[in-house]
Formats: structure tokens, sequence, C-alpha cells
């Protein structure tokens, strides 16, 4: 991926059993060996491993920035004073993990803690809610926890977890330990931590449930903590003649780009032992560039895809937000530009339904770009102050829309729910 210049994650292992051998055996076969020295995760100018340095050679303790990390903070014998310590769960308020001098270092943010504490999703500080009253889909706790970390602002945040996937069974050994809130006869099964989804800890999108909504509200909290880049402002007006060629565009500012080489037909097996495939041949375009103009009568579009045009006929669409309002439209799109049929349409009563408006003119390289125009009484928007929020895709599917599409079906860009912001 990043040989094609696309960004990816840096990684370090965390280890709890076993930890001298665990990462004696990484140090020898990867990090001793410099592989994948790009994607190593640096702390402290040394790579960094999670681990109980109990016993560890100089070669290791010399070679690693080490910190060790378990499960929850008040009363754990591990935890000790908190240097050196970051754990990977905790119950809200979470604990401080601190480094070898004494400041704060690390906390962590969990999307719920554990079914034997009876924390899951829905817990709001003091108490569980009874079944009937959870609701696993807005991230309650999840929101705790990041607003408890942001308020001690330190220098690294945990978060549990991306796709955890496990449900080990136990059997109630004990009348005294609870589970879910309640006592169970001893010889009763239960299964933690991931069996239902209130007590699930993970964020990736998903088909049912949550949806992609934990995907949404983590970006949005790594963004109160990092900051991000400030949106460039788009340049002065330029008339962009349609009939004419694409070099009009080479001037005008911001572009917007989307990754590419990520449009692969999908035919693999599903987790488990079913025999069941995972089929998705909805891939057409692979978008790459896009940009808008403006003059005192019309918005201009152009969108540049990487390769040469796949049903440049069919299957490509632009939606556009153009009140910058949420609650209208289908999930705030109010217009959409059908690439197939030449036509801009109305959203119908915020449903993923749409009616024809007018016809447009659409010029196409004959290879990976075109362009068109729309003008302002078409969108219903003046042209003095646009807010305007606009995403592509291309893909092989039907009218009636899936959020979840933007995320599993052909290429969309900006990728799942994001848009892109043209702004004056």
């Amino acid at each position: 991926m990043r040989l094609k210049s696309i960004r990816t994650p840096k990684f370090c292992f965390i280890t709890w059993s076993s930890s001298e051998q665990t990462v004696r055996k990484l140090y020898e076969n990867l990090y001793s060996q410099n592989l994948y020295r790009d994607l190593w995760f640096f702390w402290n100018d040394k790579p960094l491993i999670l681990a109980n340095p109990d016993g560890f050679p100089s070669d290791l303790l010399n070679f690693f920035t080490i910190r060790e990390s378990w499960a929850w903070t008040k009363g754990q014998a591990w935890f000790g004073d908190g240097r050196n310590k970051w754990p990977w769960i905790d119950n809200y308020p979470q604990g401080r993990g601190l480094n070898e001098s004494g400041q704060l270092e690390q906390t962590c943010v969990t999307v719920a803690g554990h079914p034997v504490m009876n924390i899951g999703r829905s817990f709001d500080g003091p108490t569980q809610h009874e079944p009937d009253q959870i609701n696993p889909m807005i991230g309650t706790y999840f929101s705790q926890q990041w607003e408890q970390a942001l308020k001690i602002d330190p220098s690294f945040i945990f978060v549990t977890g991306w796709n955890e996937w496990i449900a080990q069974r136990f059997v109630q050994t004990s009348s005294t330990n609870s589970f879910i809130g309640k006592q169970w006869p001893i010889g009763t099964t239960f299964f933690v931590d991931e069996f239902i989804q209130e007590y699930s800890r993970d964020i990736e999108p998903m088909f049912g449930g949550h949806g992609d909504n934990y995907y949404y509200q983590l970006i949005s909290y790594i963004r109160r903590f990092k900051g991000m880049t400030r949106p460039d402002l788009p340049s002065g007006p330029q008339t962009i003649l349609i009939n004419q060629d694409f070099t009009q565009w080479n001037n005008i500012t911001p572009y917007y780009l989307d990754d590419i080489f990520d449009i692969p037909y999908r035919n693999h097996p599903r987790y488990g032992d079913h025999g069941e495939q995972v089929i998705d041949y909805s891939q057409r375009n692979d978008l790459e560039r896009m940009q808008i103009a403006r003059d005192t009568m019309n918005l201009y579009f152009y969108l540049r895809c990487y390769g040469p045009w796949i049903d440049e006929n069919r299957f490509n669409w632009l939606f556009l937000n153009v009140d910058n309002n949420y609650s209208t439209g289908w999930i705030g799109f109010d217009y959409l530009v059908d690439l197939g049929e030449n036509q801009l349409k109305k959203n119908i009563d915020n449903t993923s339904n749409w009616q024809y408006e007018e016809t447009i003119k659409i010029v196409n390289s004959g290879y990976n770009e075109l362009h068109f125009a729309l003008s302002y009484p078409s969108l219903k928007i003046n042209n003095t102050k646009i807010n305007l929020q606009f995403k592509w895709l291309s893909a092989d599917v039907l009218y009636t829309f899936d959020p979840l599409n933007f995320i599993d079906k052909g290429d969309s860009a900006p990728n799942g729910r994001f848009t892109y912001t043209y702004m004056i």
C-alpha cells in the first residue's frame, strides 16, 4: 500500500502472558532483522512494546520503550503507582498512565466496560440500564470516557477496541459472582466479552446493529484530541467552458483527492466454516480527483478517475447537500446528479427516492475525465454564500441506496459517509 502512496497505520505489540519469551521472539524475528521498520510505532525515539518488563535482559530493555499494559487500575496490583503503566481498559473516571518521571502520559478510552461489572455501551455514569432501556446505538459510555480523556489531556490515548469479536464460554463457579448485574446459579454458562452488542467493545462498521456510528464518533473525538488542518479557501471565480478541454481546471483550488487502488473485486471465504463466500463485483471506476469552480451563474464540477472509464454511462453519481442541513434530503443530500442519464434529480421526502429536475450536459474526455455545470437556480442557492457538501459514488448499486454502500460497494469519494465541503 505504501508503494502506492497510500497512508497506513503503524504497529506495536501488546503482550501479557509469557511476556519475556514473546518479546524475545518478536525481537529476534522482526526488530533485530530491521523488517518493516517504516511501519514500527515509535515512542520516545524507540519502538514501543507493551509488555511486563520483569526479567527482561538488557538488550530488550535498551532497544524498546516499554510500557506495561493490562486491564483496570483502581486497586489493581499490576498498576502500582502508574509509572510506565498503560491500561487498555478502565472504569470511568479512567486512571492515568505516567512516564518514568511521574508525569501524565496516557489514559484509555473504551466503547464498553465488562459484563461481569455490568458496564455496557449504554452505561451513563452511575448505573447500567435494564435491557429494555439500553441503547447501544449512540455511544453513551464511549462519549463519557472520551470526555474524561480530553479533560485530563494526556499525550497518548489508548482506544479499545476495533474488532475483538470474541465470545469465550465460562461456567459460574461461585454463587457470589455476578454477571450483567445478576446472580446466577453455579454451573450456569455465560459468555464474555463480546457475546452481545451491548457489552461488545467493537467499533468497526457492521451491517445491522450500530452500523458505522462508532466509527464516526471515534473520528470526531480524535479530531478534538489531535486537531486538524484548516481547509483551503477556494480560488477566485472562473468560468469553465464545458465544450473546451480540461486544462481549464489546472489552477482551480482546492482539489479533493480520494485513495486509489481501492476497487478490487471480492470473492473470498467468509469467516467461519459455513462454506459461504463474500462476493462483490460492484466496483466500477477508481475515483481520484474532484474539483469545483464557480462564476456568477454556475457551479462547475470536475471528476478524474485513475485509469480509463468503466461503464462511464452508468453507475456514477454525485450527491449534493446544498443547504448544509442534514435533517433534509437523504442523509442530508438534497440533489443527485445521475451521470448515466445526464440528469439532475431532487430528493423526495427525505427518502432514498429521487425525481427528475432537468437534463444537464456532461462532457467526457473519452478516457478518465468529465465536467459539467449546474446553475444556482437549479440548486436553489445564491452565488454569494455557498456552503456545499458533496460526494461521488461509482458502484453497481440500485437507486435505493443504503449509507453503508459508501463503505461496502464500489468506490466513494470521500470514503464512507464523509463528504467534501466547498464553502465561500
